[in-house]
């Protein structure tokens, strides 16, 4: 596979040494509740709805309605992608955030990020009381790309069994945005 011109320019801008194979991998989730996972030129988007606005069950999975999307990605698809990655800097991001409140609710609700390109990874956790604005902008526009390839290809999408939706038949919501 050959990469076109524009890739090997954002790969040489963020200073990865390529070749024709340098995979992409990003992996995100928030306290199982959404999970983005891009790998082997394939997304992978869950999310989860609550049933019912009873936040005692909130903390039972059983709680929740299962969103799953699963698509492969385009070339204009990963360039997006690796225009995000290069944009967030990511290889700058801390490898943790200090929780703001450890004894709150906002505390039990882990965040990950793992982003791999080539051979180099960056992982980046944090709960929902940290500070960290500079990631919970990049993730907000992670979501928003991954929003935006799933609806391209429903639009486009002729052949809807390659949607996996197990639990329901749902569209997947974007999820609200990450924050403290």
């Amino acid at each position: 596979m050959r990469l076109p011109a524009s890739m090997w320019v954002s790969l040489g801008l963020i200073g990865i040494s390529c070749t024709e194979t340098t995979s992409l991998n990003i992996h995100y989730d928030y306290a199982g509740l959404t999970q983005i996972t891009i790998a082997d030129n394939t997304l992978t988007y869950v999310t989860h709805s609550l049933k019912t606005d009873l936040l005692a069950v909130a903390q039972d999975m059983s709680s929740y309605d299962r969103h799953e999307a699963i698509t492969p990605l385009t070339d204009e698809d990963r360039q997006s992608l690796l225009t995000w990655v290069q944009a967030h800097d990511w290889k700058r991001l801390a490898k943790g955030y200090p929780s703001g409140d450890p004894g709150s609710y906002g505390a039990a609700f882990q965040y990950v990020l793992d982003i791999r390109l080539g051979r180099t990874r960056h992982q980046a956790s944090w709960d929902g009381t940290s500070d960290c604005p500079d990631i919970v902008k990049a993730v907000n526009e992670l979501q928003t790309i991954c929003s935006q390839i799933i609806e391209r290809k429903r639009a486009t999408d002729t052949e809807p069994e390659r949607e996996h939706l197990p639990t329901s038949t749902a569209t997947p919501n974007a999820p609200a945005e990450v924050g403290r």
